[in-house]
């Protein structure tokens, strides 16, 4: 799960130098919860919020390392852009807001 946000980071600081300022998670990043157990919330604040089709090439890109991946589940508000992943079972939510 970690190489998949590692991925996920390094596509995005490549594709938009400027506009990520930082990514961060609940929870224990060294507790990995087991399927069913718990989600994880990812979140990401940058200057702008990828748009669907940057998000898309770079979880396409990335595709292996997930089961699912469901996007635009939230649009704004407090929960920002959110795209849901299933990662080993475990339901994965990354969250994008503008700083």
């Amino acid at each position: 799960m970690a190489y998949f946000f590692t991925g996920i980071w390094y596509t995005f600081r490549v594709a938009l130098t400027k506009e990520i300022r930082a990514i961060g998670q609940t929870s224990d990043p060294n507790i990995i919860p087991k399927a069913g157990e718990a989600d994880i919330d990812i979140f990401v604040l940058g200057d702008i919020i990828p748009g669907y089709e940057v998000r898309k090439a770079v979880y396409d890109k990335n595709s292996a390392l997930f089961e699912e991946c469901s996007m635009n589940v939230c649009e704004g508000g407090e929960w920002g852009t959110g795209d849901v992943f299933i990662i080993d079972g475990v339901e994965t939510m990354l969250m994008t807001w503008t700083v």
